[in-house]
């Protein structure tokens, strides 16, 4: 579990953690199981569909985070890992609010 969450932000945060396994608690066991099939185990390559993007698009990336920046594309680093909307609520507010400014 560690691995979604930046180093940092678990050493500053400890509850991290605890909110993940919150929301894990409201999952049934198939719906735990069809997560980490589609996610984890059979998780579809999408490089292709943001290689050909036809709208202007950016990426919102934490600085911890194991996923590459997606190639070919403005990417926002915010502190954090793969769950930065958690880690660092108020930098990814900053990344919504530039997009509707």
């Amino acid at each position: 579990m560690k691995a979604l969450f930046g180093k940092s932000s678990l050493n500053k945060n400890t509850s991290l953690t605890s909110q993940l396994k919150r929301t894990m608690d409201l999952l049934t066991i198939n719906e735990i199981k069809h997560t980490d099939n589609a996610v984890i185990a059979n998780a579809d390559d999408t490089t292709i569909l943001i290689e050909t993007l036809q709208v202007k698009a950016l990426a919102l990336k934490g600085a911890e985070d194991y996923v590459p920046s997606p190639p070919n594309l403005e990417t926002i680093i915010v502190k954090g890992g793969h769950v930065s909307p958690l880690e660092n609520p108020n930098g990814v507010i900053e990344f919504i609010k530039g997009l509707i400014s």
